[in-house]
């Protein structure tokens, strides 16, 4: 064979090869997701990315025959011309060359292309891909050998799942903060926003304890001074029976209008609206849609057996995504403070997920949601204060309990 036409055919080859490797890796890599942002952002129609992705196979095979034959098509030019010219010795060499070459020019750098540069390749090569996608004498035989592979490795099918799920988007909003792509504070943002779809009222509410209600037959006069005490604009209004005998809402607004109006007479429950009940263990983010609907600030959260067991507002959500809001009226008690000697001060109420994100150890898994319901589980009783109770290293002590209720938990070092 003609020494410049080998040559040829071994540059080609190679060439086509690097692209082939390069069609691949991008539309490998390239999401759903992504394809369909550059899609609107680049309007690359009638060649769109979300189309080559949504069919990824029909592309990867003819790429992939494309490439092995290439590759193969170069090594044997180059074995048989070294072979006939000096002898089989050199021709293993000029394979073992061949190899190496093929391995740098049409493996690895179009491999770092792909991955380094997915969206500028994925833009400019969607004309090629298009074109060997569609090219039929590479798409047939690499769809024949796609069923072959099937009917010798059988899978179950599993169901269709996204291509970025819950936990690749948090790792990626972290990443772009890392990389100052984006604010630390939009990536704790969009963390909040994400876990927010798992979260449940119980999570996020008022609890029964700390719920501050009106009787029914409270007087408007009694009823303002507890607004002004506590600072509070609605108050879930109970009957004779107690707290678990919600009969309505009191909103402060009416009860101000009503004191104009001059109704001193008026009792709490005549000015009460109809309260919203919701089971304890719904979805917050669809709690907050249904908020926006009917147009309302408040629900009274019950277990399964009816029993009022908490209120969420509109603002406790919000708390839940941007932290905590303080206004003028709040009194902000830290959920936890380190004390000069090193131990740590834990609220109560703290939710034991933010409590295990302050420690590496594994907390125990149980049927609570604050550190108070943790200690109560470990010691199996109400704690005395001072008492104390280890896990995996970490002591717990009952620093204050009020009642039966655990209202500081101080974290100590473990013991030598």
């Amino acid at each position: 064979m003609n020494l410049v036409l080998a040559g040829s055919i071994v540059v080609v080859a190679i060439v086509v090869s690097t692209l082939a490797q390069l069609v691949e890796t991008t539309f490998t890599r390239l999401g759903r997701a992504r394809a369909r942002s550059l899609d609107e952002w680049k309007g690359v129609r009638p060649y769109s990315l979300s189309e080559l992705v949504g069919h990824r196979e029909a592309l990867l095979g003819p790429a992939s025959l494309l490439r092995i034959g290439c590759q193969l098509a170069a090594g044997a030019v180059t074995a048989v011309v070294v072979s006939d010219r000096w002898g089989g010795w050199w021709a293993l060499a000029a394979v073992v060359v061949l190899v190496l070459l093929i391995q740098l020019v049409a493996g690895a750098i179009p491999r770092r292309l792909g991955l380094e540069a997915n969206d500028r390749v994925a833009v400019s090569s969607r004309r090629s891909a298009r074109r060997l996608e569609r090219f039929a004498p590479l798409g047939w035989p690499a769809a024949a050998i796609s069923r072959l592979a099937e009917l010798l490795v059988p899978l179950r099918s599993a169901p269709e799942r996204s291509d970025v799920g819950e936990d690749e988007l948090i790792a990626m909003a972290e990443a772009a903060a890392e990389a100052d792509v984006i604010e630390t504070a939009e990536a704790g943002l969009i963390e909040s926003i994400i876990e927010l779809g798992d979260t449940v009222a119980r999570a996020v509410m008022v609890p029964r304890p700390d719920m501050v209600s009106l009787p029914a037959d409270v007087t408007l006069d009694e009823a303002l001074t507890r607004v002004v005490e506590s600072g509070y604009s609605r108050f879930p209004v109970h009957g004779p029976s107690g707290i678990d005998d919600i009969v309505g809402v009191a909103i402060s607004k009416d009860l101000l209008k009503a004191k104009l109006a001059g109704r001193n007479e008026c009792l709490v429950g005549e000015l009460a609206r109809e309260a919203w009940f919701i089971p304890e263990t719904k979805r917050v983010a669809e709690l907050m849609r249904e908020m926006q609907a009917r147009k309302a600030h408040l629900a009274v959260a019950v277990d399964e057996y009816g029993a009022t067991a908490g209120l969420i507002t509109l603002e406790d959500i919000i708390e839940e995504l941007v932290g905590e809001i303080v206004d003028e009226t709040d009194v902000e008690e830290p959920m936890v403070e380190r004390r000069p000697d090193g131990c740590l001060l834990v609220s109560g109420r703290l939710p034991i997920d933010d409590f295990s994100d302050l420690f590496e150890g594994d907390l125990p898994d149980g049927d609570w949601d604050t550190v108070g319901g943790l200690v109560f589980d470990l010691l199996g009783h109400v704690p005395s204060e001072g008492e104390c109770v280890s896990w995996d290293g970490i002591r717990l002590r009952a620093e204050r309990v009020d009642g039966r209720r655990i209202e500081l938990v101080a974290v100590l070092p473990p013991e030598p």
